[in-house]
């Protein structure tokens, strides 16, 4: 019964210091494998971090743009309410100018 349980451990049908040993070998590649298999989970929850960031900001971006073009221009968009601000900027720059920044924004919560 000794022998049958040092075979199902790899070791040899010698010593229980055999079975040991081999033991603690496999322990140490089930670790690296665990760890890897860690660094892989821990790299997709990262990657759905920085894709759920990117989307959640998308709809701030265009507020953004907004926010700061008021704030640099005061007397150009002067009582002018958000919407009114966005349909100046896109009737005069296009609709793009709405999602400049974009990129630096999802590159930054990407990292």
């Amino acid at each position: 019964q000794q022998r049958r349980r040092l075979r199902r451990w790899g070791g040899g049908v010698g010593t229980v210091d055999n079975a040991t040993t081999s033991f603690r070998r496999r322990g140490r590649r089930l670790q690296c494998e665990a760890a890897l298999m860690e660094a892989a989970v821990l790299a997709k929850y990262a990657a759905a971090g920085g894709i759920g960031a990117c989307v959640s900001h998308c709809g701030a971006v265009p507020l953004d743009v907004i926010k700061t073009r008021v704030q640099t221009e005061p007397e150009r968009f002067q009582g002018q309410g958000l919407l009114a601000t966005g349909k100046t900027l896109v009737a005069e720059e296009g609709p793009g100018v709405l999602l400049k920044g974009l990129g630096s924004t999802m590159v930054g919560y990407s990292i």
